[in-house]
């Protein structure tokens, strides 16, 4: 595993008030209660630096945690969840130019983890923010599957093919993980060590 030693760092409301940290930045985006803060607990072997919750909607600043290990140093921000419903609506639009405004602004910005419940697939709204992301980071998106546990075995490579049709990729272009049984997770880890080490400032 990556891990050496990790660290939140901060909370911001907005891209501007992101310290300037110098090193490459991974962002994890998806639905509510896709799993965002379980994924990145698993990946970075740590239980509880990213704070997860039963209720959805929970994460809403921009929260930017430091990865130290194996010869490198990145930073995983982890960005409000999109699409809850009972939120209010100016809150939900907040949340959306927050995240809009992190993807397409911040430098140190070199790879976008979009997340989708493997149960649930891709709604429109998921299909128009992973283009969007592709189009404002060109193209360094890549689609990661959660809670594959939560299918049969026998289902869960249609489902993760169901997802790449949908969003117009390759099958291999779709992580299926499982933060519950680490499933993925160690081919997730050489994606982002691949990025990094790819990083030049």
């Amino acid at each position: 595993m990556l891990l050496v030693d990790t660290r939140f760092v901060t909370s911001a409301p907005n891209v501007e008030a992101l310290p300037e940290t110098g090193i490459p930045e991974i962002a994890v985006i998806g639905r509510s209660n896709v799993g965002k803060s379980s994924l990145l607990n698993r990946w970075i072997g740590r239980k509880r630096l990213a704070r997860t919750s039963r209720t959805p909607g929970r994460t809403q600043l921009l929260n930017l945690f430091s990865v130290t290990g194996a010869g490198i140093q990145y930073g995983v921000v982890d960005l409000p969840g999109y699409g809850f419903a009972d939120a209010p609506k100016n809150a939900r639009a907040g949340w959306m130019e927050m995240i809009e405004e992190y993807l397409s602004q911040r430098q140190e910005l070199i790879l976008v983890l979009h997340l989708f419940d493997i149960r649930r697939g891709v709604e429109d709204e998921d299909a128009e923010i992973f283009r969007w992301a592709g189009e404002a980071r060109e193209g360094a998106v890549l689609a990661v599957a959660t809670k594959l546990d939560k299918l049969p075995k026998a289902k869960q490579k249609p489902a993760v093919a169901a997802i790449a049709k949908r969003l117009e990729l390759p099958v291999a272009r779709v992580l299926g993980t499982s933060s519950s049984t680490g499933q993925g997770v160690e081919a997730l880890v050489t994606e982002i060590r691949s990025a990094v080490r790819g990083w030049a400032p």
